[in-house]
């Protein structure tokens, strides 16, 4: 098969040669069929890696979105606290004061009462 040619008629095949050409073309197709069965089977792979990413950044995202949603509920959550116990508080100290007030006038009275009864009895007693 490798020998010189010079013209056309130094050209014989031989059925070994044709056997060589035939077999190498079969190589060549099964390598080619191979390769582009294996390319497209790693683009599925790929495809499908991809949707399986953008599936996890969804729900990893959803997830991060649901967690900070719940510390800012949480965050207003306490901060309503805060400010109906700082009411409820106040309310108190308002009542609280009042009361003082209320028992200061009667504690008032009462030593107003007692320095009356004072007087009279030290009137009482000087006669």
């Amino acid at each position: 098969m490798f020998l010189d040619i010079h013209s056309v008629n130094d050209l014989h095949f031989t059925g070994k040669d044709v056997a060589y050409i035939v077999g190498l073309l079969v190589t060549i197709l099964t390598a080619w069929f191979k390769m582009k069965h294996d390319n497209e089977r790693q683009n599925s792979k790929i495809k499908m890696l991809e949707t399986r990413a953008d599936q996890y950044y969804k729900e990893c995202k959803e997830e991060f979105m649901n967690a900070k949603n719940g510390r800012v509920s949480i965050r207003r959550d306490f901060d309503a606290n805060i400010i109906s116990n700082n009411l409820a508080f106040t309310t108190r100290l308002d009542k609280i004061d009042k009361e003082v007030k209320e028992m200061n006038v009667t504690i008032n009275k009462v030593n107003n009462s007692l320095t009356a009864v004072k007087a009279k009895l030290d009137i009482i007693i000087n006669k």
